[in-house]
């Protein structure tokens, strides 16, 4: 499965989208989202709960003040992206990359980390990782 989302591209174009206080709600078995390109947007205060994210582009999205539950992000790029205040639980992140974003005063709870998740030069000032676990595959 990860060698056939490697191999696609983006479908749906959501980049620098205003996306302050939208709401999105889906139900299993179609709660995921996949392929969709969240570049630049700002998702400020976004909560996003008992979803799954395959290969979406996160570059320089704005997540401050977010709240995820439950979510799931496979193949996911948040290069540069803001967390400022967010918080993270019971979510995992398989082939992930944090790479230069800034993740301050934010919480990480109940996370399994799988396989490739990559926080270099990132800004992690006041930020808390609880009950971490890392899966090598």
């Amino acid at each position: 499965l990860i060698e056939v989302i490697q191999n696609e591209s983006v479908r749906t174009d959501f980049s620098n989208a205003n996306l302050r206080g939208v709401t999105i709600s889906l139900s299993a078995p179609n709660n995921f989202i996949h392929f969709v390109d969240f570049s630049g947007a700002d998702l400020t205060g976004i909560e996003f709960s008992n979803f799954q994210f395959r290969a979406c582009e996160f570059n320089g999205t704005n997540f401050s003040n977010s709240n995820m539950n439950n979510v799931v992000f496979v193949l996911c790029d948040f290069t540069e992206a803001k967390f400022i205040n967010s918080k993270f639980s019971q979510a995992t992140f398989h082939d992930v990359s944090f790479r230069n974003a800034e993740i301050i005063d934010g919480s990480f709870k109940q996370i399994i980390f799988i396989d490739n998740v990559d926080f270099s030069n990132a800004d992690l000032k006041g930020t808390s990782f609880d009950e971490i676990n890392v899966i090598i595959k």
